[in-house]
């Protein structure tokens, strides 16, 4: 394809899952082995675009240890103590010691019965646009506390609402840090979606005339993108890796079966911007191998020379200060001591062992789903 069509006919579809050192091979490939952009289409990702990157890195965004800090938490979505159970146990523990707060949200959940007020019949976009731009439309009680907040904190998870409503609601945001010395916390879905968001470029599937090969990267967007289908008949070539046979990886001509995150290294960046190490527990089951390195064999085959043959070498030969502010988080080695458990989430409830079928790893696990067939969803 890159003889007969240039490089700029190759197109890459990347997720929030792929680890750093994965997403840095990948844009190697892109940029040195084809000179052309990669397409990064983490569904989260394209709404982002429409923001300013002060919502995600700045002295106004805030991490989770300035959550209990905050005089009053406004939480815009719901589902957070199953979603991002770490975030909502601290916030819980805030509620406990005192901390006003406020759940702009249609579901009654654990945070919602513990806020001060919960806001079930407004739209969490119309109550940020009226606080930003002085309208009065928000309730009476609400507005009192916004204006009494010294320490205001907006917390709010990323794609609970539909992309249209999304993008106002974190518009309004932005509108609210430049007015009031408010602080925001956006969470992002999925494993690394915030290391993809750092490296996020390219085209948009709007913009795919002239592609004639596509690489897709532990996505299946067969599933959740429509005009998908309508693309695959163009190429000439469509490459997926990934962990199991999916709805892409049917229409696929080649598949490259990839390692899951507990059979690699490597690092992820978590919704605070802080770069976590992967340590392999098991080896990978067959052909299965890392991403990196099925990503690192391609990028010496387009001739990038410089790629090592193992992670510590591809790390080495990464920019770090893309990666994170912090260093990465390393398990200790055999026989330095025990480490430290994680905080017990006291508050959590006993539905957080209710079964996803939308998760990849459980609903392709066999034993899983003929031992939790009596589980519920919750939609």
């Amino acid at each position: 394809v890159r003889e007969s069509h240039g490089g700029q006919a190759v197109g890459f579809w990347a997720s929030g899952r792929p680890t750093n050192e994965e997403l840095s091979l990948l844009d190697r490939i892109a940029t040195e082995g084809l000179g052309t952009e990669a397409v990064w289409l983490d569904p989260c990702l394209h709404t982002l675009d429409h923001v300013p990157a002060s919502l995600v890195e700045g002295p106004r965004v805030a991490g989770f240890d300035e959550i209990p800090e905050a005089d009053l938490l406004v939480i815009f979505g719901q589902n957070l103590d199953e979603h991002h159970p770490q975030v909502a146990s601290r916030i819980l523990r805030a509620m406990d010691q005192g901390t006003r707060a406020v759940v702009v949200s249609p579901c009654r959940d654990l945070l919602a019965g513990a806020a001060t007020h919960h806001l079930q019949s407004a739209a969490p976009e119309a109550i940020a646009a009226s606080l930003a731009d002085g309208t009065g439309e928000e309730p009476n009680p609400f507005r009192a506390l916004w204006m009494e907040a010294a320490r205001p904190l907006l917390i709010y998870p990323l794609k609970c609402l539909p992309l249209l409503r999304e993008t106002q609601l974190l518009q309004a945001v932005e509108r609210l840090l430049s007015k009031f010395p408010a602080k925001v916390l956006l969470l992002f879905p999925r494993t690394n979606s915030r290391g993809a968001f750092q490296r996020r470029k390219g085209r948009g599937l709007n913009e795919t005339r002239g592609l004639k090969a596509l690489v897709v990267v532990e996505e299946n967007p067969v599933g959740w993108e429509d005009g998908f289908r309508d693309l695959v008949p163009e190429l000439e070539l469509l490459v997926v890796q990934d962990l199991f046979l999916t709805e892409t990886t049917g229409l696929a001509h080649v598949v490259l079966p990839s390692a899951s995150f507990a059979e690699k290294g490597g690092t992820l960046l978590n919704t605070e911007g802080r770069a976590q190490g992967l340590q392999p527990a098991v080896p990978p089951p067959g052909d299965a191998r890392p991403g990196w390195a099925i990503l690192a064999e391609i990028s010496r085959r387009l001739g990038i020379s410089d790629v090592g043959s193992t992670l510590e070498e591809i790390q080495r030969g990464m920019r770090w200060e893309q990666v994170g502010p912090a260093p990465v988080a390393r398990r200790p080695e055999a026989g330095s001591g025990a480490a430290a458990g994680p905080p017990r989430l006291q508050h959590m409830p006993d539905r957080l062992g209710c079964l996803w079928l939308s998760d990849t790893l459980l609903r392709h696990s066999d034993d899983w789903q003929r031992e939790h067939q009596d589980r519920w969803i919750e939609v």
